[in-house]
């Protein structure tokens, strides 16, 4: 009696394994494309509206990884991510199950830029017979590209630069617009709202670079120099 009453609680407990298993099989998973076409999107919404051409690769996820199917999808990039080229996109499930997947994706970008017309000395002040406007991929060149004519002329050149080379705002002298001890206005930019602060600028900073100020506080705000002489936290 003792035997077939073990026997018969065995049966059951194998019965509830192998179905709790089959239910597990048979749950809805998050497929491969839903993942990238939401990557896709994000990226698109990110990239300004004066593009010609955009082109994402999202790469292939390990199809093995059964990923619990999400009603709510969030992606994100990385702390101090690139927004072109090849980059790490995050994909978070916020509901009803939480997981976290990171998906290797590359980011083609096709614009306009400013290119040399001929080879350009070092002190050289630039007119517009010296450069033009080049379309081709902005994703592969470095960061700082001069996409605008007016941006370029009149800048003078820190080193010498071929014909047809992208021009970028690292190779020009610039005029300093912050200069250390100027009081000037810090605007940080967030989410519906923006912030301003006053404070004394610590280093000298053209436009585009980074500056430094000291808040009454005695906070030290880091920012980006504006044509107008103040600081944009972003």
């Amino acid at each position: 009696m003792k035997q077939t009453l073990l026997q018969f609680t065995l049966s059951v407990l194998m019965t509830g394994i192998t179905l709790s298993a089959s239910a597990q099989s048979f749950a809805p998973t998050q497929t491969y494309e839903q993942i990238k076409a939401g990557i896709e999107k994000f990226l698109r919404d990110r990239q300004p509206d004066n593009l010609i051409q955009v082109h994402i690769e999202v790469g292939k996820i390990d199809p093995r990884l059964k990923l619990t199917a999400c009603d709510r999808l969030e992606n994100f990039l990385p702390p101090n991510s690139k927004e072109w080229g090849k980059i790490t996109v995050g994909v978070r499930c916020l509901t009803p199950h939480t997981w976290t997947l990171y998906v290797a994706t590359t980011v083609h970008v096709f614009g306009d830029y400013v290119g040399t017309t001929k080879a350009l000395a070092a002190g050289q002040q630039i007119s517009a017979g010296d450069i033009h406007i080049v379309k081709g991929e902005i994703s592969s060149l470095a960061p700082g590209l001069v996409t605008e004519i007016d941006n370029a002329i009149g800048k003078t050149l820190l080193t010498s630069q071929a014909a047809g080379a992208s021009l970028h705002q690292t190779m020009f002298k610039l005029t300093p617009l912050i200069q250390s001890g100027q009081a000037v206005k810090i605007f940080t930019q967030g989410a519906g709202f923006i912030a301003t602060n006053d404070g004394i600028a610590i280093n000298n900073a053209a436009q585009g670079q980074l500056a430094k100020a000291r808040t009454g506080t005695g906070q030290i705000i880091s920012g980006y120099a504006t044509a107008a002489g103040s600081i944009e936290v972003r």
